[in-house]
């Protein structure tokens, strides 16, 4: 029986899953593109008939790869590059936020809006009607009765620290990324203006502010990083 996977971006408050069927185990490797260069942020085993999901939610260029053993080869079966161009997404501001702030989350979620050119979305806040107001082309509704039917959910509220012991690097290696504050948001909201906050999540951090960390038992051809 051939592997067959599933890829959904869809759940909330949670990073991608990959859904599979078969009768072997496979392997899945959750790349983010950075700089046109696809940098690993995950891998893990799965057994078939089970799902695997990472917990990251602020986006990423996700190029998801899954590959299986065939004939004494790791072939790759499958892949996934998350593309929201045109699609359905939606936006969940925190409700115990303030509505000024819940004011410059909507100018973040209207530009992701118009950079995908989404078909559909809907943003979500307490302020519904106040910012309606403001935004009056905007589709805003005080709840989403079914968040998950989308192609992606994004929700942008403040989480305290999950005190990774990377978490303060802000780094990212030849072939494997550590550049994340937590899994809700990718750098501190205290060092950045509401607006900037909404935009890490929506648009991911400012690779080019972040430093390049090179582990200390490389060789020098693998220490080179363009």
């Amino acid at each position: 029986m051939a592997a067959e996977i599933k890829v959904e971006y869809n759940h909330l408050e949670a990073g991608p899953r990959v859904i599979t069927w078969g009768e072997k185990p496979l392997l899945i490797y959750w790349s983010n593109v950075i700089n046109d260069k696809k940098i690993m942020a995950y891998c893990a085993e799965t057994e078939p008939g089970y799902w695997h999901q990472q917990s990251r939610q602020w986006f990423s260029n996700w190029v998801v790869e899954v590959y299986e053993w065939i004939n004494g080869n790791m072939v790759k079966v499958h892949q996934d590059i998350f593309n929201p161009y045109a699609k359905k997404v939606h936006f969940i501001l925190d409700e115990f936020d303030s509505i000024e702030n819940h004011i410059e989350y909507v100018r973040a979620c209207k530009k992701f809006i118009s950079h995908w050119d989404l078909s559909t979305y809907a943003i979500e806040s307490p302020y519904a009607h106040e910012l309606k107001e403001l935004y009056p082309d905007t589709t805003i509704a005080h709840k989403i009765l079914d968040p998950e039917n989308c192609y992606v959910n994004y929700v942008i509220k403040k989480t305290p620290s999950l005190n990774y012991s990377w978490e303060n690097y802000k780094v990212w290696t030849k072939n494997v990324e550590y550049v994340l504050f937590n899994d809700h948001h990718p750098l501190n909201p205290e060092d950045q203006t509401p607006y900037e906050f909404a935009e890490s999540i929506l648009f991911g951090p400012d690779y080019s502010k972040l430093n390049h960390y090179i582990p200390y038992a490389w060789t020098l051809n693998e220490k080179v990083v363009s």
